[in-house]
């Protein structure tokens, strides 16, 4: 599958804090969640996944967990090319906290975001072909290494990037959420198939909907 993910969670203090193995999702609470923060209503019951293959679901489908202290929600449409597009939802939850990441490794393509109380911190979209897409705010902690230049692309010189997008999508998965899918793992990350997730399938209307701003970050990503 490589480094693919799209997901936004909103919590007390970070989804990491909140997530452990075990935990399963309430449809009926996962249903509410789905329609307080992303308005989407009429979706159909698509049966648990675990958070592994849920990460970066099929294009019309959504999934979502309310759990102590976090909320969690996946989808292609969160994966905005600009990751500050995603502050909409943000009023929508009691968390004062937001945390976005989304990658895909078919372009090597890496984003993420973080709200406190509302206010949008640090957004950071960026791919090898187009550079940097969105940067808003001050580098977060995590990203200071790759900025300085401590983890250069060395199997591919000329590299137009200091680091690898996919490295660092990887690395603030693991400082946000507790997991990778790829690169390193420490002793307090847990494996995301450890959490399980209800899955919902959007309604045609919402899919071609989705399909549409899909097709539009796409050409943002070339025409930035």
């Amino acid at each position: 599958m490589g480094s693919k993910a799209s997901l936004l969670a909103f919590a007390r203090e970070t989804p990491r804090a909140a997530l452990r193995p075990g935990l399963v999702a309430d449809e009926a609470e996962a249903r509410l969640l789905v329609s307080e923060v992303l308005a989407l209503e009429g979706v159909e019951p698509a049966g648990p996944r675990v958070l592994d293959g849920a990460v970066r679901p099929e294009l019309g489908m959504v999934c979502a967990g309310r759990f102590a202290d976090v909320d969690v929600l996946t989808s292609q449409d969160l994966g905005r090319a600009r990751p500050s597009e995603l502050a909409e939802y943000i009023p929508r939850s009691a968390h004062p906290r937001a945390f976005a990441v989304a990658m895909d490794s078919a372009v090597d393509w890496m984003g993420f975001a973080l709200w406190e109380h509302g206010t949008l911190v640090r957004s950071l979209s960026l791919a090898p072909d187009e550079g940097i897409i969105e940067q808003i705010g001050n580098p977060l902690p995590v990203e200071r290494d790759f900025w300085a230049e401590q983890h250069p692309v060395v199997h591919a010189p000329g590299y137009p990037l200091p680091f690898h997008p996919l490295e660092l999508g990887n690395e603030v998965l693991r400082v946000f959420f507790g997991f990778v899918l790829e690169g390193r793992v420490d002793d307090d990350c847990f494996h995301p198939e450890d959490v399980t997730l209800s899955a919902f399938r959007e309604a045609d209307q919402q899919v071609r909907q989705a399909e549409l701003r899909a097709a539009a970050r796409r050409m943002v990503r070339v025409n930035k």
